[in-house]
């Protein structure tokens, strides 16, 4: 069947039924340019993080709170609330030798105040079943 346009238009029956009846279906041409090994661009290094670096403790005890968070979301379909500071907190508590006097500057808290949520915060979650 023709279109106005001039182009083809073959019902998805009728292409369905030529695939069935082709013997060997036609080749899809292959469009991949090909780059010789020598023009490959090199792969680039990873930027270290900003200084100071957490260090490896640091970071496995956040991957393994982004895990935590990751099931629990998929687990129960309820949606992540990151509040800034709770959730600052809830990080500070579980990274092992947190640098205080940086996250209560940069949250905008006195080292005091900081210092108490985290009390609070390490305070319920020993009282939470695990």
């Amino acid at each position: 069947m023709t279109t106005p346009a001039g182009k083809h238009h073959v019902t998805a029956h009728h292409a369905w039924a030529w695939y069935r009846e082709v013997a060997e279906p036609p080749l899809i041409p292959d469009r991949t340019p090909e780059i010789p090994d020598n023009q490959r661009p090199a792969a680039l290094p990873s930027p270290p993080p900003p200084t100071p670096a957490p260090s490896e403790e640091q970071l496995v005890a956040l991957i393994r709170d982004a895990a935590t968070q990751a099931r629990s979301h998929l687990l129960t379909g309820e949606a992540l609330e990151c509040v800034r500071t709770d959730d600052a907190i809830r990080i500070a508590a579980l990274v092992p030798q947190p640098r205080l006097p940086e996250i209560a500057e940069r949250l905008g808290l006195d080292i005091a105040d900081l210092r108490t949520r985290l009390r609070t915060r390490e305070t319920s979650d020993s009282t939470v079943p695990g």
